[in-house]
């Protein structure tokens, strides 16, 4: 993983990171044959812009490619920190993979 943090205006905040993950076991999907890989790489912005000291709206945009099947995610919400070390955080989120438009009725998208 790699992760970097700026602030680029005074409550602006800029999040960008990615991952990459390789395992030799076969951890997913349940049940896997021993010996089965797993491969993935994700990229993701975050930006959260400070309103007060416990309100801040924020967004994230997430991109995952897991063995070739590519996700993407879009999430817009708010932070309220009704107390330190306490945070309140409703959300919208919208999940989209190309790969899932070619599944048989009730698959997963």
């Amino acid at each position: 993983s790699v992760i970097v943090t700026t602030n680029f205006l005074e409550n602006m905040t800029n999040v960008v990171g990615g991952d990459l993950v390789h395992t030799n076991t076969g951890v997913y999907p349940a049940g896997a044959p021993a010996g089965t890989t797993f491969n993935g790489i994700s990229l993701y912005n975050y930006l959260i812009y400070q309103v007060s000291d416990r309100v801040g709206a924020g967004m994230r945009n997430e991109w995952t490619k897991v063995d070739g099947i590519s996700y993407n995610s879009f999430t817009v919400g708010l932070n309220f920190k009704p107390q330190a070390n306490f945070v309140i955080r409703p959300e919208y989120r919208y999940n989209y993979s190309a790969a899932g438009d070619n599944q048989p009725a009730g698959g997963r998208n």
